[in-house]
């Protein structure tokens, strides 16, 4: 069951609920106001009929016997019964357990016992008057007793009224109250049917939206603006569906760059892999001599150290994610460039005005063998390198310039990624594979600083890689 069907059906519940007893308490209250002002009727016309029988026998009942009496009694009961009575309005009379006159069809003497005809002690009158409501043969009918004296002779009065108009009216309050109450509440439920679906139709935005996000489309928002629950909720998903979508937007960059990354590793693997085979085929397979002999195992040499180096590198690149490996020490500035200078040409110049950097000595010998190494190849059959480690004020530098062919500027930004060549000719030629400024980068990140690079088509390259000089324990 949808929400809004259950809330409206909750909220119709309790307002049929309520406007029940509302409606109940009203009609009740109507009823007894229309009975008891018909009852209150009836005993005052009984009490006015009655008062004037005593006032005319009391006149003309003086010294005569008891049964003269009775006589007189009836005579002016039956008379003004001729004229008071109406369809619904009967009386009767009766003394001694007996009707002296008898217009009533409900046999009012019966309904009556004999404590209700007794005097109340209480009451300084003698008279009793006493009413009820009965219901014979389907009708409902208001009777009543008066016991009046006329000469020390006790009589009793009846009233007798026909009571089916009132609770026809009644009926009929009851049929508009539950006609009222059914239609207040069809009204009541369709205005909150409309206004709980209109409400929570944010809601169903979500969900709709939760579901489409679920299957890929992670650009929807709800975009609902209201200062109710709703709003804040509809606020609190936009955000999260932000948040989502940049997380698996992150996700697919890293997932592609480690498929390019991979893919590309295989590529380069698979030419010095190739020549690897093919020569040792060559040595298994083919009568070659001893010169032939050196040239194949120089080659397989040569393609098995450029694997060797593509894979140092490449686990250098992905190990390097950890920062808590690097070990960072104060380096003695002449001892670096003493280790440095064991892996490059004695023709690349040196040259430092510090006396100390700081960081992991190894990566950062590493990172600069790498940039000499670059700058080398850039150069040509006469290199001009050099190396310079210097302050710059903010960071520590080690900086490596060449006279070689340049850099286009538009490349610039981007050799920095992973396998990314300037000139594929020509670092397959010297074995390059475009890891090794990757790795630069990613040093110098590690040691809080960048890499910068400046350099011009036909003149040369400068990269400045900047060191933090922030000593931390």
């Amino acid at each position: 069951m949808r929400l809004w069907v259950k809330i409206t059906a909750i909220c119709i519940s309790v307002i049929f609920a309520v406007m029940s007893i509302c409606f109940f308490t009203i009609t009740q209250i109507q009823a007894n106001s229309l009975r008891g002002a018909e009852e209150e009727n009836a005993k005052q016309s009984l009490i006015m009929y009655s008062n004037n029988i005593i006032s005319a026998s009391s006149a003309s009942g003086r010294d005569v016997s008891d049964t003269t009496l009775k006589s007189i009694v009836s005579y002016y009961f039956s008379y003004y019964s001729r004229i008071v009575e109406t369809e619904k309005i009967s009386y009767s009379l009766v003394c001694d357990g007996e009707y002296l006159f008898d217009r009533s069809p409900y046999d009012p003497y019966s309904e009556f016992t004999f404590q209700d005809k007794q005097e109340d002690q209480t009451q300084p009158s003698r008279e009793i008057i006493k009413v009820k409501r009965i219901n014979k043969n389907g009708d409902s009918a208001v009777v009543g007793v008066y016991v009046f004296y006329v000469a020390n002779q006790t009589f009793e009065a009846y009233i007798s009224v026909n009571a089916n108009d009132t609770e026809q009216q009644i009926l009929k309050l009851r049929i508009l109250s539950a006609a009222l109450l059914v239609f207040a509440c069809a009204v009541a439920g369709v205005s909150i049917a409309l206004s709980m679906r209109r409400t929570l139709s944010p809601i169903e935005k979500l969900t709709e939206n939760s579901v489409s996000i679920s299957n890929g489309d992670y650009h929807l928002r709800t975009n609902y603006k209201s200062n109710d629950e709703i709003g804040v909720l509809s606020v609190a998903f936009d955000k999260m569906a932000d948040s989502i979508e940049e997380k698996i937007t992150s996700l697919d960059m890293q997932l592609q760059k480690q498929q390019l990354l991979l893919g590309a590793l295989s590529h380069e693997m698979r030419t010095p892999m190739t020549a690897i085979i093919g020569y040792a085929d060559s040595l298994l397979r083919m009568p070659l001599n001893d010169e032939q002999k050196n040239d194949c195992a120089q080659k397989i040499y040569n393609a098995g150290k450029h694997t060797e180096n593509l894979t140092q590198k490449m686990m250098e690149l992905v190990g390097l994610s950890e920062t808590e490996q690097i070990k960072k020490e104060i380096i003695d500035t002449a001892s670096f460039a003493e280790e440095l200078s064991e892996f490059i040409p004695d023709n690349v110049k040196i040259t430092y005005d510090i006396k100390s950097i700081y960081g992991d000595k190894t990566l950062l010998v590493s990172m600069a063998l790498n940039l000499t190494e670059n700058a080398l190849r850039a150069s040509g059959d006469n290199p001009e390198v050099s190396v310079k480690i210097c302050d710059s004020g903010q960071f520590y530098q080690i900086i490596v310039s060449d006279k070689g062919c340049g850099i286009d500027e538009k490349q610039i930004p981007l050799i920095m990624e992973p396998f990314y060549r300037v000139d594929k000719a020509r670092s397959r030629k010297h074995g390059g594979a475009g890891l090794g400024l990757a790795i630069c980068q990613r040093i110098c990140q590690c040691h809080g600083g960048h890499i910068e690079i400046k350099s011009k088509l036909g003149e040369g390259t400068t990269v400045i890689a900047n060191i933090s000089k922030m000593i931390t324990t």
